[in-house]
């Protein structure tokens, strides 16, 4: 179950569908952050079970967010879930996404049941 979670997406429809998913997945807190930089400020200071990452963003992308989380940068919780958004995904996207520690991929545009279905994949509840 996720009850924290920390989205990092600029494109209101996207960001909008991502809450819907997380709340229908439990969960009461809900960080946006506009860059890379304030996603990791609040993993630092509050924590999170979860993070959806666009792969762009401003500052830090979410492949070195990523490797930041799994490296359990100042003291950030290295099991901290991570999905990454992309515009186009693929075999060499995907595998580098995955050697910099991302749980799960999401090609954009997704639907709500592929983004719910991702999201529970990552958090290990299953496909529902």
């Amino acid at each position: 179950m996720v009850r924290r979670a920390v989205v990092v997406q600029d494109i209101q429809p996207f960001r909008d569908l991502i809450r819907m998913v997380l709340k229908s997945l439990g969960a009461n807190e809900i960080t946006l952050a506009t860059n890379g930089r304030e996603a990791m400020d609040s993993i630092r200071h509050k924590g999170a079970d979860i993070i959806v990452i666009d792969e762009e963003m401003a500052e830090l992308d979410g492949f070195e967010c990523a490797r930041q989380i799994r490296g359990g940068s100042n003291g950030i919780d290295p099991q901290t879930r991570i999905i990454l958004l992309a515009k186009m995904a693929g075999n060499k996207f995907e595998n580098a996404a995955y050697e910099a520690g991302v749980d799960h991929c999401l090609e954009r545009p997704f639907t709500f049941q592929r983004l719910h279905q991702g999201i529970s994949k990552a958090l290990g509840c299953g496909q529902s």
